[in-house]
């Protein structure tokens, strides 16, 4: 029976945050260091001329002019990260931004994904009224999901996409702070990627803990999943969670951040999945931004009933064939975590490298049927809302 608190029904669903305020002025100040941008001989050729196409693409802002579908400029929280990194990673940035997010709408197909998602946990320690924790049937121990991350098997993964990815996200469906090797990841990652993000429910954040996150991320983000303003909105969403105890630990990651590491170029987000009006953007800044950076709301996907909801007629690709790919504890490889029993999975990364498996046959035919608008034969995703 699912939650009456879950009141929005996403009919479609496209990648991205509601309510995410960016002030206007921030795109006009980064225009000088756009313009100052030249490639250097490190990059190839694809590269340098997604670099001119995003200089070209600011140009063209500049003079009101319209942008054509393959042209991009940052957008959102993607302004923030990219003042907050060094110049001589400018570059860098805009050519892993262009590919997160052109890509999938150009259905461009690179050596490696854009972005990987690293679960060092399938085991969490709430169970959330939209996630698929509250499955039993995936949760419970007895069947063969529930997992923590090799540590051996994390550096193999890292050691393959060292220079070929950016973005590395470290979540899926556990809470990455539960792997006894969470800091020996975060150490052997240190200084390599440009768009590390580590998503957390904060209930586990100690003084400890949040200075080897500090000392080891150079830049990257922090996502505290928090749905809520008020402990009883909070409490009734994540189950098991202490509001007082999470607020606690966000304001002492702040105070460490401003205290012993000033120059830190981490951002830090407070994000939560919108389920009903009650969640309100306004009351989540008044409460958040004085611990965070940033704040807002992703669109909510019904992932607790993943295998059970409706079938839909979304014949529209899914855009995360071409964004993103999950690497499960145990290795396997899956397209998507609303298929959290991995039924699409392409493979194991302790059997194949993460390129094959991002461009093998299994994957290629996936993408080809929702190409040919045919997700509607694909279960789950003929039950998915993401396009």
């Amino acid at each position: 029976m699912e939650n009456q608190l879950i009141q929005i029904k996403p009919l479609m669903k496209t990648k991205g945050f509601q309510d995410l305020k960016i002030k206007k002025e921030d795109i006009a100040g980064i225009l000088p260091h756009i313009a100052s941008i030249s490639p250097n001989s490190n990059l190839t050729i694809n590269e340098k001329n997604i670099l001119n196409k995003v200089i070209g693409s600011y140009e063209k802002v500049n003079l009101d002019i319209e942008l054509n579908k393959d042209e991009f400029i940052l957008k959102g929280h993607e302004i923030n990260e990219f003042k907050s990194i060094k110049t001589q990673d400018h570059a860098r940035y805009l050519i892993y931004r262009y590919k997160y997010n052109k890509y999938p709408e150009l259905k461009i197909v690179d050596d490696y994904p854009p972005c990987i998602q690293i679960e060092p946990s399938s085991i969490c320690n709430y169970r959330c009224i939209m996630c698929y924790q509250i499955d039993k049937s995936f949760s419970n121990k007895s069947t063969g999901y529930m997992g923590y991350m090799d540590l051996e098997l994390y550096k193999n993964i890292i050691d393959q996409v060292d220079g070929k990815v950016e973005g590395i996200t470290l979540a899926s469906r556990g809470e990455p702070l539960l792997n006894k090797n969470f800091v020996k990841m975060l150490e052997y990652s240190s200084g390599k990627f440009l768009g590390f993000k580590i998503n957390t429910n904060a209930s586990l954040l100690t003084e400890k803990l949040s200075h080897t996150i500090l000392s080891n991320l150079e830049i990257g983000t922090i996502v505290f999943s928090i749905d809520a303003a008020d402990k009883a909105l909070y409490e009734q969403i994540r189950i098991n969670g202490d509001f007082e105890k999470v607020m606690r630990n966000i304001s002492m990651f702040k105070e460490i951040k401003e205290k012993y590491y000033k120059t830190s170029n981490i951002v830090t987000r407070v994000s939560g999945v919108k389920i009903n009006d009650d969640q309100d953007i306004d009351e989540m800044e008044k409460v958040w931004l004085q611990y965070v950076d940033q704040t807002g709301f992703t669109k909510y996907t019904p992932w607790q009933t993943s295998y059970e909801n409706s079938t839909n007629n979304i014949t529209s690709p899914c855009t995360e064939l071409w964004r993103r790919t999950f690497v499960w504890q145990d290795g396997i490889v899956n397209p998507c975590d609303y298929d959290y029993k991995s039924t699409l999975s392409v493979g194991k990364a302790t059997e194949s490298s993460i390129s094959s498996l991002w461009n093998s046959k299994k994957y290629k035919t996936l993408r080809e049927s929702h190409l040919a608008s045919k997700r509607t034969a694909k279960s789950p995703c003929n039950q998915c809302p993401m396009t």
